[in-house]
């Protein structure tokens, strides 16, 4: 039997109606060696009462840490992981119910799989009332093809299904308090630096929808902040920068030789390429990935200098930028004149080149 300590943190704020049914889920697990730390950020409502009770009815199993200021998510989530005391933990939202085999399922993948710093699962979904429903968006559970890659478009975990590593947790610094909308999928990312993460078929977490969250699923009921934009795309570009290609790309060639050269700058092409469409997706025009995506354009250049799609990658660079004399292989455009370009409004044409250019190789 594993008898290895799982930390469940529940941060809690002004969700009083439904941190009971998560303390409760807790409490349930059919793995017994558990413990619960709740952070409550300073919540205006009843919900320090309700956690008052349940630490006083299981007091070795449950503490709380009761904040007087609103210190927001990441920085309650860092506070929960420095009094966890678990070879695991996992982060519930208060508002959401563990499923009762969720430590026992996980604790055994992560046992038997060394590598692997986190597991995620997949979902259900309740609404406000506790019933099973369907949405009409639903991220958590698309199908994982290639882990790594797909993270590189934008976060699919959900965040309250996963167990980790607590050591692996500290070993990250936690959360970074200087995100306010993406510091989940940033601890992701890098957690991959060193370890595997891996989503199981399973489903080990009833996620609840309400007023409060559909931006988290998609939904359209409320407007996402430009913030969550601007955020993810920085996370991605810090994913791209440290990962080595041998994480994202299979190599069929020896390191050094000329063939495994063209193999890294096909690589770098590629990633270039997807931080134009990154850009595209997430701004509409040329912003904060077109500096990541000359990076890797010049050090495609580097491993093949006269490759053609190398240098066709350069002059969509070009153009995006507005330095469209240096795209038509002329001397690079005056100062003077590129300060008229940027007073306008950057124009689409680099999409649709990028587009035509690059489609096929996209595919491959």
């Amino acid at each position: 039997m594993i008898n290895k300590l799982v930390t469940a943190f529940i941060p809690s704020y002004n969700y009083a109606e439904y941190i009971e049914d998560a303390i409760e889920s807790i409490i349930n697990q059919t793995y017994p060696c558990w413990e619960i730390v709740v952070v409550d950020d300073a919540s205006t409502d009843s919900s320090p009462e309700t956690i008052c009770k349940y630490q006083e009815r299981y007091p070795d199993k449950i503490r709380a840490v009761f904040l007087t200021k609103n210190v927001g998510q990441a920085e309650a989530t860092n506070i929960g992981i420095a009094h966890a005391r678990g070879s695991y933990i996992t982060f519930l939202a208060a508002d959401d119910i563990a499923r009762s085999n969720r430590f026992s399922e996980a604790v055994e993948i992560l046992e038997n799989y060394p590598d692997v710093g986190s597991v995620f699962s997949k979902v259900s979904f309740i609404d406000s009332e506790g019933r099973s429903f369907q949405p009409a968006s639903d991220i958590f559970n698309r199908e994982v093809y290639n882990l790594r890659w797909q993270l590189l478009e934008g976060n699919f975990l959900c965040g309250t299904s996963a167990v980790h590593r607590l050591d692996v947790i500290k070993s990250t610094g936690g959360y970074n308090r200087a995100l306010s909308h993406v510091e989940d999928f940033d601890l992701w990312l890098r957690i991959l630096d060193k370890f595997d993460i891996i989503r199981v078929p399973q489903v080990w977490v009833d996620y609840r929808v309400h007023d409060k969250n559909l931006s988290a699923i998609g939904s359209s009921g409320n407007e996402m902040r430009f913030g969550m934009f601007y955020e993810t795309a920085i996370t991605i570009l810090g994913a791209i920068q440290r990962w080595p290609l041998e994480s994202l790309f299979e190599f069929k060639f020896l390191p050094h030789s000329p063939e495994r050269k063209y193999e890294e700058a096909m690589a770098k092409i590629k990633l270039s390429n997807h931080c134009l469409s990154l850009d595209k997706k997430f701004f509409g025009k040329p912003l904060i990935c077109l500096g990541m995506a000359y990076r890797l354009a010049l050090d495609a250049a580097l491993l093949v200098p006269e490759n053609e799609q190398v240098k066709e990658l350069l002059n969509v660079i070009y153009l995006c930028m507005g330095d469209s004399q240096r795209a038509r292989g002329q001397k690079s455009i005056k100062m003077s004149d590129l300060s008229v370009y940027w007073k306008i409004k950057t124009p689409l044409r680099w999409v649709k080149r990028q587009v035509v250019n690059f489609k096929s190789f996209a595919r491959q």
